[in-house]
């Protein structure tokens, strides 16, 4: 069954994750600075993108649901960057000094924003959904 170029892609922006996070985890290891629940997620996003590549209906609600996580931790960050004396600190942006920035902020999260609305587009349209449900 053929699958459509938009799954694709969707599928690889996951593989893709899920490597970069191993590949960082893996660089992390060598400095002797393990973060243990990083691992998982990387290993979740590979599964991800190997599940929606074989049109199992269980891994395209989970990039649903990763997705929806994608855009709660969205806000949470434009929250923490508008509000001054921030509730949620993620980074230390004294030292970042993103606020000087914020040209730059808005693009990077309008790019990320763009990025999260696409795949859920993708993944809840419905010729989709019947792919994922139809026996091969």
């Amino acid at each position: 069954m053929k699958r459509p170029f938009s799954l694709r892609i969707v599928a690889f922006i996951f593989l893709l994750s899920g490597v970069f996070i191993i590949w960082n985890l893996l660089s992390t290891l060598i400095t002797l600075h393990f973060l243990p629940l990083y691992d998982l997620v990387g290993l979740l996003f590979l599964l991800v993108g190997n599940g929606l590549l074989c049109l199992r209906n269980m891994w395209r609600v989970c990039a649903l649901a990763l997705n929806a996580l994608f855009a709660i931790g969205l806000i949470i960050i434009v929250l923490s960057m508008i509000i001054p004396n921030k509730i949620v600190v993620f980074t230390n942006t004294h030292d970042l000094k993103l606020q000087e920035h914020y040209a730059l902020f808005a693009i990077t999260i309008a790019i990320y924003a763009s990025l999260c609305g696409w795949i859920h587009y993708v993944l809840a349209r419905r010729d989709i959904r019947e792919l994922f449900y139809l026996k091969k």
